[in-house]
């Protein structure tokens, strides 16, 4: 189980993230729990390496149930960046990225927050690192950015140690999160019933200069490749990050594409290359739109996104 918990400062995120882990301890004696926490990025940070290469150790299968609890991820980059630096470090096509590993694996994620007075009382009593303009511009970014672009996040507001205890029933049993698929899982990004299936070809041999850790998901957006342009495409089109399954049509035999496809319900299929659409083809699976490679749009058509993502978006059933 992973847990992520995002909010603005003084909103009571640490609280209730040891909250969260005596209450799994309590439930799940055997569990191994791990507390993780990120701030925004440093100077020489890569979002990758700091937000997405940790997640794949975390859903890594292990011999004894491991538990992990994450106080700030990475949508503290995309408020925080802006508000002490003018700028994210991180790409909202990188963001959508890891959200969608995220509901692959069944995150729970839950966004944590008070009133503004509330905060304003706890500013008061207990100071902060940052100024209470400061603090309000981050309230005030975390309710546009998490609740009205990210409403399948749990919301939890820590105002009453009522609503606080009854938010605590639903995270620890069962809480939201996206709908893991063990059988079919490796290799394939997105929930059990997505809206469009989208082929690509296979993991180039060669890493990207940026990339510190081989990961296993298609199209990974490190910078200057071909994962960011099709996420950044798929980001100005629009297209909500969970509608979409993802997956690379030649590392599956034709027996096992054809099972992932007919396990998703048959969503419509769009092939990026022609190996993806030859592959496609010997599965025996019926295309719905057929597109460039986004590594052949990267280098001759580079500012062509917008018709891109919106081609993909139109084939959603």
């Amino acid at each position: 189980m992973i847990f992520l918990l995002e909010g603005p400062d003084l909103a009571g995120k640490t609280t209730l993230a040891a909250n969260i882990a005596k209450a799994i301890e309590a439930k799940y004696p055997e569990a191994v729990i791990h507390m993780h926490k990120r701030g925004p990025l440093q100077a020489h940070e890569n979002p990758l390496d700091q937000y997405l290469v940790p997640l794949h150790e975390m859903t890594k299968r292990a011999d004894t149930p491991q538990v992990h609890i994450i106080d700030r991820w990475h949508a503290g980059e995309m408020i925080y960046g802006p508000l002490l630096r003018n700028a994210s470090r991180m790409s909202q096509a990188q963001f959508n990225y890891i959200e969608l590993v995220l509901y692959t694996y069944g995150v729970t994620p839950i966004y944590v927050n008070a009133a503004l007075p509330t905060l304003h009382s706890r500013y008061e009593t207990r100071g902060d690192t940052l100024s209470w303009n400061q603090i309000e511009t981050a309230y005030r970014n975390y309710l546009e950015f998490l609740m009205l672009d990210n409403d399948h996040y749990l919301r939890v507001y820590t105002d009453t140690k009522w609503s606080t205890e009854m938010a605590m029933m639903d995270i620890v049993n069962g809480g939201v999160g996206g709908a893991p698929l063990p059988e079919v899982m490796d290799g394939y990004l997105g929930g059990m019933y997505p809206r469009v299936l989208i082929l690509g070809d296979k993991q180039g041999p060669n890493m990207p200069a940026a990339a510190t850790a081989q990961l296993p998901w298609p199209f990974v957006p490190w910078s200057s490749t071909s994962g960011l342009w099709l996420f950044r495409a798929l980001s100005e089109a629009n297209a909500h990050v969970h509608d979409i399954g993802l997956v690379n049509a030649r590392e599956r035999t034709p027996e096992a594409l054809s099972s992932l496809w007919k396990r998703l319900d048959n969503p419509p299929v769009v092939s990026l290359g022609a190996n993806a659409k030859k592959a496609a083809e010997a599965a025996g699976i019926t295309l719905t739109e057929e597109l460039h490679h986004p590594q052949f749009m990267r280098r001759f058509h580079h500012n062509d996104h917008m018709i891109y993502g919106q081609t993909i978006r139109k084939v959603m059933r």
